[in-house]
């Protein structure tokens, strides 16, 4: 597991969360190399909240579908944000054309959290 970083996320939901909830709720975390999260470029940090990397000193939003950089807040996913609205509308659509629907939730299985 990845060590929390000291860096903190500037995505206006991570802001506001740790001003509301406090230090705690800092989601930010050093990438380990060849992990998931390692699938940026020069990426250092990670948050899990927003899906942001940080790279070369500056926040990234990237998306891990079609690569197109977005504004902070704009990544989509259920448990770590991690595509574009385009991507993740074209996720679900073919979630729910082939049925990946969770039994239990009756969420498609991208936003299943059962």
């Amino acid at each position: 597991m990845s060590e929390t970083s000291p860096i903190r996320c500037v995505a206006p939901r991570c802001v506001d969360d740790i001003e509301q909830f406090g230090e705690e709720h800092h989601s930010v975390r050093q990438v380990v190399p060849g992990s998931a999260t390692a699938q940026v470029t020069g990426a250092t940090d990670h948050c899990s909240k927003c899906g942001g990397f940080f790279v070369a000193g500056i926040w990234r939003h990237v998306c891990r579908g079609c690569g197109a950089e977005v504004k902070p807040g704009e990544l989509c996913g259920f448990f770590v944000p991690s595509r574009c609205a385009a991507c993740d509308s074209k996720v679900v659509a073919e979630q729910l054309a082939t049925g990946q629907v969770c039994g239990g939730c009756n969420q498609v299985v991208a936003y299943c959290c059962c």
